[in-house]
């Protein structure tokens, strides 16, 4: 697993949280409840990512029913709800860190990355976009 910023978010962030959808789809379809709620809420979840790695480049995460693509473009502004900066060697070392600590593997990381997404956290912020610098 890439511990470089740019190939992390691009390629294999949208791997891991495919599989997350995976693993909650299977344990909604066998009948826990929990996920089924969770699938659903992640599902519902829509809009862009906009990711910039300071000094390296941008990254545009989608997400809409549960899928999350990478663009190639900035999209229109009133899609983006969800804007994070930081410095390309702070994530390098953040994720060299979470790689050592055994926080990146697939399981645990799937597990997160599908975290990420929240139809009920949207519709808690309402029409406002959050902006983070790191």
């Amino acid at each position: 697993m890439s511990t470089e910023p740019i190939t992390f978010l691009k390629d294999t962030f949208p791997k891991l949280f495919a599989k997350g959808v995976e693993r909650l789809q299977a344990k909604a379809a066998g009948g826990d409840a929990r996920a089924k709620n969770k699938l659903q809420d992640v599902e519902g979840a829509t809009g862009t990512v906009y990711l910039e790695v300071e000094g390296e480049g941008e990254v545009f995460l989608a997400l809409d029913g549960g899928k999350m693509t990478v663009l190639d473009a900035k999209p229109d502004a009133s899609k983006i709800k969800l804007a994070v900066a930081a410095p390309g060697e702070a994530m390098r070392m953040l994720l060299g860190e979470a790689e050592a600590a055994g926080e990146l593997e697939e399981d645990k990381a799937a597990k997160r990355a599908v975290g990420t997404a929240s139809k009920n956290l949207q519709e808690a912020l309402g029409t406002d976009s959050l902006l983070f610098h790191v």
